[in-house]
C-alpha cells in the first residue's frame, strides 16, 4: 500500500530559527503556507528529493538552502553558493512578489528578473520545484484543462495537415 502523503506528513522546518535571515524566514513561511493550503502541493513536495539554493541578488553572500526529503522541507541559511546545487537568484522585492503570488516563477525567468543556474540532470527537479512555487490564481484548474485541450487539438490538426500533405505528395509521385 502506498504511503499517505498528506499535509501532516510534509513538514516545513526553518533551521536555526533564532538566527535565520529574513530571506530564509520569508521562504519558510511561503513554503509552509503553500504546503498547508494545497493537498496537491503537499504531495508534490513530499515526492521531491534534492536541494537547491536561493540567493539574494542584492547580497550575494545571503544564500538560503531548501532541502526536500520524504519527511518534508528544510529551509535555512547556507554558508555560500554550492556549485553542485541548482540556484535561483532574485532581488528581495521580486522574491516577495513570487511568494505572494503576484509573479509566476517562469514569468520571472523569461523577463530575467530571476536567474537560474543548474546542470542538465537537475532540470526536472528544478521544473518541479518551480511548479511548487507557483501560486495558481482562482479558476486556474479549469483554464489549465481548457488550454491543455486546445494544445492537444492544435497538435492533432497539425498532424492531420502533415498527413494530408504526405498523402498528396505520394499520390502525385505515383502518377
Amino acid at each position: 500500500m502506498a504511503a499517505d502523503l498528506t499535509r501532516a506528513s510534509c513538514a516545513v522546518v526553518l533551521r536555526d530559527e533564532a538566527t535565520a535571515s529574513g530571506l530564509a524566514d520569508m521562504l519558510h513561511q511561503f513554503l509552509a503556507q503553500t504546503v498547508a493550503s494545497s493537498p496537491g502541493k503537499a504531495r508534490l513536495a513530499c515526492r521531491l528529493r534534492g536541494a537547491l539554493l536561493f540567493r539574494a541578488a542584492e547580497d550575494e553572500l545571503l544564500t538560503v538552502s531548501i532541502a526536500f526529503s520524504g519527511a518534508g522541507i528544510e529551509v535555512g541559511d547556507a554558508p555560500g553558493p554550492d556549485p553542485s546545487l541548482p540556484m535561483l537568484t532574485a532581488d528581495f522585492l521580486t522574491t516577495a512578489h513570487l511568494t505572494t503570488g503576484e509573479e509566476r516563477p517562469l514569468g520571472l525567468l523569461v523577463r530575467r528578473r530571476m536567474r537560474v543556474r543548474f546542470r542538465l540532470g537537475q532540470a526536472l527537479f528544478l521544473w518541479r520545484v518551480l511548479g511548487l512555487l507557483r501560486i495558481a490564481p482562482e479558476g486556474a484548474p479549469a483554464r489549465a484543462r481548457w488550454r491543455w485541450a486546445l494544445a492537444v487539438g492544435l497538435l492533432a490538426l497539425a498532424a492531420l495537415a502533415v498527413l494530408a500533405v504526405a498523402l498528396v505528395a505520394l499520390t502525385t509521385d505515383n502518377r
